[in-house]
């Protein structure tokens, strides 16, 4: 069952968003600690089940999935089952079939013990397939496949009788058709909206008492289920818009040793990353691929680092910034990219530091099979050395394209959209760690979905309680998922401020609230604008905000989706303009410490934060005019005079 929970953000947090801006079990079951709001359904092994009647109807397409906790690897252990067409798992070996073939298609390795695990089968009719999935992964495939005859359905068990499930089972869903691995994945964690298209029935199991298992489904297909002999336990399975808290201590997160991640040039590396002390007496590894070659991000000698190893050397190479600039228990962004001589690093969107190899290289790869860490380093024996990272890391990207400083700056607030190949093209591997309950009990979730590659991660050591070694809240002001959003803007109309924005694909969306602010502060809603609930489709949206403010406005959006899970989108500028007003900027790009403008008129101009805070305000003269940036540092301000408002980028 999904724990669909609302994210209240304090104001001093919603203040800091910035920019055009997740029961003790019988039969000797684990213990999951959560609130008893999440359950799942404990099958003994002998003689639990539940009958849900005949969901799929003769000659259909389908698509059987699940969440599974299996507790022992012999004997035949059935999921989502029919006489003739099981989804199971035999002698520790995921497989499915139908027409009374149970091994159409097969799982080659063995299944996976005591953790949580999401699997599904889909059947094609038309083109007479059927693909089998493990973690949102293809495993097997067959085609020339025989058309289903309908019968009745079992969850946790082969006809009702016999070849029973042992562990733990929740979120099982059956569709009226051949889900794609991208649709299983957008799904996994967040689950459909009750009257998605194809949604036969839907169990959450979310009772936590009682013989009957609900039919979420609003389509009217399938029905009820009827339990035997099964017992309400606590699940740690749900959708929360998280990162992840590592402890310092042995926590790390292995993306595996796939060649593919180890890429030779044209890199792009990128995520999210906070910690209460930058400035580290030892060094810590934020991410490492190992000793001898690679690529990652280290705090290192009063430094937070992007390296590599060019080939045909032994030395890492990099660029650094300075720890000491770092503000203890803030998020920021880093990226770091190769385009096989020129070494980038980026904070916030902007260019920190420029290493020129003077020549064309590769980064080397001594040996190539080697794991990718998060929050440790990897050793040439495939192993860990240690020097493990305390802190939080989110939103983690592997490109193979060098993306430029406007994609980078462009997207660092949002998460992307997997199924939209057009922001996607290049992207080989994508982790947002959405799932599971931030500092609350998520024991043996411990499999890191990669959304948009086959390259899922695996937690090791983590207390999965707990703040410090667990899924944590999400840095506030991340756009996240259901709805993936194209763009959000204001523009002037009539003195009017109209807001317009798109959305490239929605999922259990109820309403977008309007809301507005005059210092980025403080909110008031100003309207509320229907959602579609469901669409694969671009969608369009404004609002017409009919009385603005002079000078600056701030506008954002608050989603709600049909659970009453709350999002907030990017926030917007409008500025209000004055007659008379005439300031312009000359260069938004400052790279020399000095803004400069020129003056149309005698006017006042104002300096702020992203945010809202007043830097400076100044009366300048008509002419050509100056302020200067050094004492301000880097990063991303508002210029303002007249009430218009222009954004301005300082390196």
């Amino acid at each position: 069952m999904f724990n669909r929970y609302l994210r209240a953000h304090p104001i001093s947090k919603i203040a800091t968003m910035t920019r055009a801006l997740l029961v003790i079990l019988t039969f000797a079951l684990p213990c999951f600690s959560v609130a008893q709001t999440n359950y799942s359904l404990s099958f003994n092994g002998t003689s639990s089940s539940v009958s849900i009647g005949t969901p799929i109807p003769t000659n259909s397409s389908y698509t059987k999935e699940a969440w599974v906790y299996l507790t022992s690897g012999t004997l035949a252990r059935n999921v989502i089952s029919s006489h003739g067409a099981p989804l199971w798992i035999s002698d520790g070996v995921l497989m499915a079939g139908h027409g009374g073939v149970y091994n159409h298609v097969i799982d080659g390795s063995s299944f996976p013990l005591n953790r949580w695990v999401h699997v599904a089968v889909t059947h094609s009719q038309p083109a007479a397939t059927m693909i089998l999935y493990r973690d949102g992964v293809q495993v097997a495939s067959r085609s020339s496949m025989p058309a289903y005859t309908s019968e009745a359905t079992y969850i946790g068990s082969h006809n009702g009788a016999q070849s029973w499930f042992v562990g733990n089972i929740d979120e099982a869903r059956i569709w009226g058709a051949a889900l794609t691995e991208q649709q299983l994945k957008s799904r996994m964690y967040s689950g459909p909206a009750a009257n998605a298209t194809g949604l036969r029935a839907y169990y959450k199991f979310n009772q936590g008492s009682g013989t009957v298992l609900a039919n979420n489904a609003a389509n009217g297909f399938g029905s009820n289920g009827t339990i035997t002999a099964g017992t309400w336990a606590g699940s740690p399975v749900s959708f929360g818009a998280n990162a992840v808290t590592l402890d310092g201590v042995n926590d790390y997160i292995s993306l595996g040793s796939s060649p593919a991640l180890k890429v030779a040039t044209n890199l792009t590396y990128e995520m999210w990353v906070r910690s209460s002390n930058w400035v580290v007496p030892s060094q810590q590894q934020i991410s490492s691929c190992f000793q001898t070659g690679g690529y990652g991000f280290t705090l290192d000698g009063g430094t937070l680092n992007f390296y590599l190893m060019p080939s045909s050397t032994s030395t890492y190479v990099g660029v650094s910034i300075p720890q000491s600039s770092l503000t203890a228990n803030t998020w920021y962004h880093i990226a770091g990219t190769f385009d096989g001589r020129y070494i980038r690093m980026y904070l916030n969107g902007v260019l920190a530091g420029t290493n020129d190899l003077g020549t064309t290289r590769t980064i080397r790869y001594t040996y190539p099979n080697n794991l990718l860490l998060l929050g440790a380093e990897a050793t040439d024996a495939g192993g860990t050395d240690g020097q493990y990272f305390n802190g939080s890391i989110d939103d983690v990207r592997i490109w193979n394209v060098v993306r430029t400083q406007s994609d980078i700056y462009g997207n660092m607030n949002r998460e992307l959209n997997p199924a939209n190949a057009s922001e996607v093209t290049g992207l080989l591997a994508y982790y947002t760690f959405n799932q599971g309950t931030a500092n609350a009990g998520n024991t043996n979730l411990t499999n890191v979905l990669d959304q948009r590659g086959t390259y899922n991660a695996t937690m090791i050591n983590f207390a999965m309680s707990g703040a410090a070694s667990n899924f944590t809240t999400q840095r506030p002001g991340l756009e996240v998922l259901p709805v993936h959003w194209d763009k959000f803007t204001a523009r002037n109309a009539n003195g009017s401020a109209l807001m317009q924005w798109n959305t490239l694909q929605e999922s259990n969306t109820r309403s977008f609230d309007v809301q507005h602010s005059t210092d980025g502060q403080n909110w008031s809603t100003i309207g509320v604008v229907s959602a579609a609930g469901e669409s694969a489709v671009e969608k369009h949206y404004e609002y017409l905000h009919t009385s603005p403010a002079e000078g600056v406005n701030y506008y954002r959006l608050l989603q709600a989706d049909l659970d009453n899970h709350l999002y907030y989108s990017a926030v917007v500028v409008f500025s209000k303009r004055s007659a008379g007003d005439g300031v312009t900027i000359l260069n938004t790009l400052v790279t020399d410490g000095q803004l400069k403008m020129q003056v149309a008129v005698p006017s006042v101009v104002s300096l702020y934060t992203i945010d809202g805070k007043l830097l400076e305000r100044r009366r300048l003269a008509a002419g050509l005019q100056t302020f200067f940036m050094a004492k301000h540092g880097a990063g991303v301000y508002l210029v303002e005079s007249g009430g218009q408002g222009k954004k301005i980028v300082v390196q």
